[in-house]
């Protein structure tokens, strides 16, 4: 039968005793179908001011029953719709309904009872809605940065800084940092009073190279939260470009002077220049030396062996 009506229509046969002629007896109709007693319920709340939140309720009888004797109250069990109301189906309903600015954090839930076409009690209630004592959202101020303090490693995990300030006249409470991409809490504050900062470190591994996107959570005194974001983009450092190609040590004795504007190089480029030249000319004069010293020793042997052999000579006349 499902959702759908269906018509029961009996029909008896019988046979008088002894007789053989059929008697036909059409019992009257009866539709038999699925009672269904239901309200979409729509609430729109408005932003909060000083004075308190706007509720805006939908109530659309969407079942296949006509119901009575409506009446919506609030978790308190005010009256909010006033005298008793009825929903044919498909029939809409609309209550307006202002919840003053609470010293404390409220729970708002609606319920509505009456009837349905059969006289049984009908129930239901709205989900909960959360009116918080009102903050003025421009005396809020936090600044959030993020950057890396080391590059991305080849087990992919980077180091990130975390910068924050509380820049407003307020303080927040139940600070969280996440990364979209990872499943758990970085770091977490109680609370950053007015004026206050913080930096802290940590470690993430990425699993790959891409574009980190940090998520810091923050509430203020009435439990609202406020969302702030901080990107980084995250990548290997190639260092190749610092390396020498080759070992210096094998490249020979070409060595070149880099000028930085002021002569410097030239002028060192010259005194390193005439300087080897004069060592040069010393080692020339000095190696001269040493050839006439050389000689005059050669000779000075010649002439003692000569000596010698004319004293020989003499004697032995």
């Amino acid at each position: 039968m499902g959702a759908s009506t269906i018509v029961s229509a009996p029909v008896v046969t019988y046979y008088a005793q002894g007789g053989s002629t059929p008697f036909v007896i059409n019992v009257s109709q009866l539709t038999v179908g699925l009672i269904q007693s239901q309200v979409t319920k729509e609430v729109v709340m408005s932003n909060p001011t000083p004075e308190g939140v706007q509720f805006t309720i939908y109530l659309t009888n969407n079942g296949n029953q006509k119901l009575s004797n409506l009446i919506v109250t609030d978790e308190l069990g005010n009256n909010i719709s006033g005298a008793a109301f009825s929903l044919a189906v498909g029939e809409q309903k609309v209550i307006r309904y202002f919840a003053p600015n609470p010293s404390s954090v409220r729970y708002v839930v609606f319920k509505i009872t009456g009837t349905d076409f059969n006289g049984t009690a009908f129930k239901d209630s709205t989900s909960s809605y959360a009116v918080r004592p009102y903050i003025d959202t421009s005396l809020l101020g936090l600044t959030f940065t993020a950057g890396t303090t080391t590059s991305l490693s080849l087990s992919s995990v980077i180091g990130v800084e975390f910068n924050l300030k509380n820049t407003g006249s307020l303080p927040f409470y139940n600070l969280t940092v996440t990364e979209k991409s990872v499943g758990y809490e970085l770091h977490k504050w109680d609370s950053l009073p007015v004026g206050a900062s913080d930096k802290v470190e940590a470690e993430i591994n990425i699993g790959e190279v891409r574009d980190l996107v940090f998520i810091l959570k923050a509430e203020d005194s009435s439990g609202n939260t406020y969302t702030y974001e901080a990107y980084v983009n995250a990548d290997q450092i190639d260092v190749s470009h610092l390396v020498p190609p080759n070992d210096p040590s094998s490249e020979g004795d070409d060595i070149s002077i880099v000028d930085d504007g002021t002569g410097l190089g030239k002028k060192l480029d010259g005194l390193i220049t005439s300087t080897g030249q004069k060592l040069m000319n010393w080692f020339k004069i000095l190696g001269i030396i040493a050839a006439v010293a050389a000689i005059a020793i050669l000779a000075l042997g010649i002439s003692e062996i000569v000596i010698r052999r004319n004293k020989r000579s003499s004697q032995t006349k």
